[in-house]
C-alpha cells in the first residue's frame, strides 16, 4: 500500500478542475479575461488593507468569498504575474465571482466535449 505523503495530498488538492495544468482550459480562461473583468466587482485598496495579505493572494481571494483553486484566475484577471507582485503597491482589484468562473468552466467543458464528439 503506497504511503500518501502530505505533499502528494496537497498537490492533488491544488490540481482541481480549475487548475492551470489543463493547458486548453488555461488558454480558454485567459482568452476570456475581459469577460470575467466585466462581471467582476471592482475594489479600491488601501495599503493597510493589503498588509495582512502581502504575497498571499490565495488568502485574500478566499477572504473575498473566492475559491482558492481559482486564485490563478483572480491573479490573471488583475494582470498580477505572481504572488510577489501581490503587495502594498496594489491599489485596486477586480474580484471575479467563483460562480462566474464555474460558468466559464461549464462553457469550456461543453465546447470541449462538442469538439471531442466531432473528431
Amino acid at each position: 500500500m503506497p504511503i500518501n505523503r502530505l505533499s502528494d495530498r496537497l498537490r492533488e488538492k491544488m490540481q482541481s478542475n480549475y487548475g492551470q495544468e489543463n493547458v486548453a482550459w488555461a488558454k480558454f480562461a485567459t482568452d476570456n479575461k475581459f469577460f470575467l473583468r466585466q462581471k467582476s466587482k471592482r475594489v479600491k485598496m488601501r495599503m493597510l488593507d493589503m498588509v495582512p495579505y502581502k504575497y498571499r493572494p490565495h488568502e485574500y481571494y478566499a477572504a473575498q468569498g473566492g475559491d482558492v483553486n481559482q486564485t490563478w484566475i483572480f491573479l490573471m484577471v488583475n494582470d498580477i504575474r505572481n504572488a510577489q507582485d501581490f503587495n502594498e503597491s496594489v491599489t485596486s482589484l477586480w474580484i471575479p465571482s467563483p460562480d462566474d468562473i464555474k460558468e466559464l468552466k461549464r462553457e469550456y467543458d461543453s465546447s470541449a466535449s462538442a469538439r471531442a464528439g466531432t473528431s
